[in-house]
């Protein structure tokens, strides 16, 4: 009866600091640190406009009668192996990995020990080994193995060429482009807006495109001071200014 009418104990409140959220690629990284695989999304979904544009097919719909067809593929590398042959030369294995499926990979000594860039005398094994997490493109000969049955076992790539998609998007992209609506235009996110044009300037024209209700749309081409790098964190900076994707490559 006592205890009962005794004042109770302070309870413990656990207070932390106001911090910015992790980028998508970041939180991606950190899952699969955790848990050993992505979990929430995959480090290709932030490129799949890059990937519908410049990709051949996707892993998981690759065909039988693309046998011997060159094909490009988009993905993260994975499991990545160099061996010495007999001859004392040097070649790699790696798996190429998109949201729908996951694909062998390999690069003979030839083209492991060729320069890929001139300018730098970079090789292609050098390159594959700095690529680590990002997205890439996968340039090679398709191979496909097929069971007594005649149906496909196995599908390989005999891979000539690897490329970052960001570097892709960076050479082949002219300008990128907001679609809005005018409620979403607020003082506030102007004045923000010119603040991530300033943090991210590049050679792409910024255009838009404003829905004014359900019956008009305009569309602008910013001058030359909009010009932006659509790189990646471009894309994140504005889909946190406005609170959903509003960006896509022109």
């Amino acid at each position: 009866l006592f205890d009962m009418m005794a004042a109770p104990e302070t309870a413990y409140v656990e207070q932390y600091p106001e911090l910015e959220d992790w980028s998508p690629k970041e939180k991606l990284l950190r899952e699969r640190d955790a848990l050993g695989f992505y979990l929430t999304g995959h480090p290709l979904d932030r490129y799949q406009q890059d990937v519908e544009r410049h990709a051949t097919t996707t892993i998981g719909e690759l065909r039988k009668d693309q046998s011997g067809a060159e094909v490009i593929l988009a993905g993260v590398l994975t499991e990545l192996k160099e061996i010495t042959t007999k001859a004392g030369k040097q070649m790699c294995f790696f798996t190429l990995e998109d949201q729908l499926g996951r694909i062998e990979c390999i690069v003979f000594p030839k083209t492991y020990a060729r320069v890929v860039d001139e300018e730098t005398q970079e090789t292609f094994a050098t390159r594959i080994f700095e690529f680590g997490d990002e997205p890439v493109f996968v340039t090679g000969k398709l191979e496909v193995q097929l069971d007594d049955d005649g149906n496909v076992s196995r599908f390989k790539l005999l891979a000539d060429d690897l490329r970052r998609v960001a570097r892709v998007r960076q050479e082949r992209t002219r300008g990128v482009l907001l679609r809005l609506t005018a409620a979403q235009l607020t003082d506030k996110r102007i004045l923000g807006l010119k603040h991530v044009v300033a943090d991210h300037r590049g050679e792409c024209t910024m255009q838009m495109q404003v829905r004014v209700g359900e019956q008009y749309e305009t569309d602008l081409v910013l001058s030359d001071e909009f010009r932006v790098n659509a790189s990646d964190q471009l894309f994140v900076a504005l889909e946190r200014l406005f609170g959903q994707p509003v960006a896509s490559l022109v």
